[in-house]
């Protein structure tokens, strides 16, 4: 299986899949940790992102939890090589249950979503 490396604020992941998909514009507010779109008419349209990858390395629990603080309802700056320093937010950041105790790679799927505002 194959790997290809992303960057979301900093941090390089590493992901088997990535799927781009625009999706009709939105309005984004954050209330506390959590994120409020509301659909516009005719707003240009947002990248929406699907990542199936792992954290993979020696500090796989410091990647962890690096990744699960970026899960706020911020926006931070993503580049995969097609998309290069776009605005996005993550929207889903599923671990499985059998990620724990894995001591030399934790698998994840990620969702984020374009701030364009």
């Amino acid at each position: 299986m194959g790997y290809s490396t992303i960057s979301l604020n900093g941090l390089e992941i590493n992901v088997f899949s990535i799927t781009r998909n625009k999706v009709p514009g939105t309005i984004k507010q954050k209330i506390g940790q959590n994120l409020v779109t509301i659909p516009i008419t005719g707003r240009d349209k947002d990248w929406s992102i699907s990542i199936t990858g792992e954290l993979r390395g020696t500090n796989i629990d410091s990647q962890r939890t690096d990744l699960e603080n970026l899960d706020d309802a911020n926006y931070y700056s993503y580049s995969d090589g097609i998309l290069n320093n776009v605005n996005m937010i993550v929207t889903s950041l599923i671990f499985p249950e059998d990620a724990a105790g894995h001591t030399t790679r934790i698998p994840f799927q990620l969702s984020l979503l374009q701030f364009n505002q």
